[in-house]
């Protein structure tokens, strides 16, 4: 059983792909930057639903979808041309066995009739309001709102997958995925600690948790809070509210740290806590 072809959609680099393998192994050649990692990780994104082996609906960021078709989606907008949201595809066309039989079906971008897989990155129907309102000004509009953005997994027959119902199994060898950047960022940490006087230390750290609070204070997450409290006795005993964590855990050395090893996740960790008890608080 293997992969007979693979067609990639506003992925990425890979603003169209469409590249046929042979039944044994296949060498992939190109230039840098030509998309050929880019490739194996979109064929691995459909066949495990992972990124960064972590479940990929947690790891949606614009930059998944085409820079280009995401900068034509913006131009169009404020040119006053209301063009649908771009959005990024995977089809895996699978050889027919017994255990592909089950995928077979004619719903993909070809309209061919053979095993298949379906990963698509898209807008939400269920955020359509959420969503017009967001592209309602254009003048602010200079990206997608991938907080709208859902991962619609099926086969060519239009049925639902699962990790179970996946015949193939894939593992990923990524060695520029690789962090050995730890210990340098510690070091740069540690000048920049020596550097600073203890008073333009305070003025930091007092900085960066005013930025914080702000979090708190927005009106918005005001009414996600009173909301959240309405529900009380539905999912907890408790009364639910969205906070950020301004612990010493939390500091700005901390987050630097963070944002150096894991560049392609939001550097700001929100918490759903438990007022009353926020030993119990876990991380979102």
């Amino acid at each position: 059983m293997s992969i007979t072809r693979v067609v990639v959609k506003n992925y990425r680099a890979l603003r169209h792909a469409d590249v046929t393998f042979g039944d044994e192994v296949n060498v992939i050649v190109g230039d840098n930057e030509a998309g050929k990692s880019t490739l194996l990780e979109a064929i691995n994104l459909a066949l495990r639903r992972q990124l960064n082996r972590r479940a990929a609906d947690y790891e949606l960021h614009p930059f998944l979808i085409n820079a280009d078709a995401v900068t034509e989606f913006v131009a169009s907008h404020k040119g006053g041309v209301k063009v649908p949201p771009p959005e990024a595809v995977i089809e895996l066309y699978l050889q027919e066995t017994a255990k592909t039989v089950d995928l077979i079906g004619s719903i993909n971008s070809e309209r061919i009739t053979c095993p298949g897989i379906t990963m698509a990155i898209k807008l939400d129907e269920n955020c359509l309001d959420q969503y017009r309102s967001y592209i309602s000004d254009p003048s602010v509009l200079n990206s997608i709102p991938m907080e709208f953005y859902e991962i619609v997994w099926t086969s060519f027959a239009g049925t639902p997958l699962s990790p179970s119902s996946i015949p193939i199994k894939s593992a990923l060898i990524d060695p520029s995925n690789i962090s050995n950047s730890y210990a340098a960022n510690k070091y740069v940490l540690e000048i920049v600690r020596d550097y600073l006087t203890k008073e333009q230390s305070v003025e930091l750290a007092l900085a960066y948790r005013t930025m914080r609070d702000t979090f708190q204070g927005d009106a918005r997450i005001t009414e996600i809070n009173a909301e959240l409290a309405s529900k009380q006795g539905v999912v907890s005993s408790k009364v639910l509210s969205v906070a950020m964590d301004t612990t010493t855990r939390a500091s700005w050395e901390t987050e630097a740290e963070a944002s150096s090893l894991k560049r392609n996740e939001k550097t700001e960790r929100k918490h759903i806590v438990e007022q009353g008890d926020e030993d119990d608080c876990g991380s979102c």
